[in-house]
């Protein structure tokens, strides 16, 4: 779950506009694998299964700038754009990895590994 809130002074974040995305395993994958001048979107309808299905729609998009990377998530009436410089990009693109493995169940715990080649 990723949760967004835009800036309203140094270090400081208006926590009432807070934007929250959650994305699939496959998203996350498409993240991680995004090279240097790639870039992707993502859409969301956090009502798809109710009867309010359509009236929020949320997207998110990340595209390489020349400062950086850019995030840009929007609802239907609200839009914030939040620059990640490139070091901040591949330590997202880093913990977005390691929190894929652990969604996978893929944890791999070395007292099950034989680490003696002579056996």
């Amino acid at each position: 779950m990723l949760t967004f809130r835009p800036a309203i002074g140094e270090r400081k974040y208006d926590s009432e506009k807070k934007q929250l995305f959650a994305l699939s395993v496959t998203e996350v994958g498409s993240f991680i694998s995004l090279g240097p001048g790639d870039s992707c979107e993502f859409f969301h309808d956090p009502s798809i299964q109710s009867r309010d299905a359509g009236q929020v729609r949320k997207s998110l998009s990340v595209k390489p700038h020349a400062d950086g990377v850019t995030n840009n998530i929007s609802k239907i009436t609200e839009r914030f754009t939040v620059p990640v410089t490139t070091a901040e990009f591949a330590v997202m693109r880093s913990a977005f990895s390691v929190c894929l493995l652990t969604q996978l169940s893929l944890h791999i715990n070395l007292k099950y590994v034989n680490m003696n080649p002579l056996i």
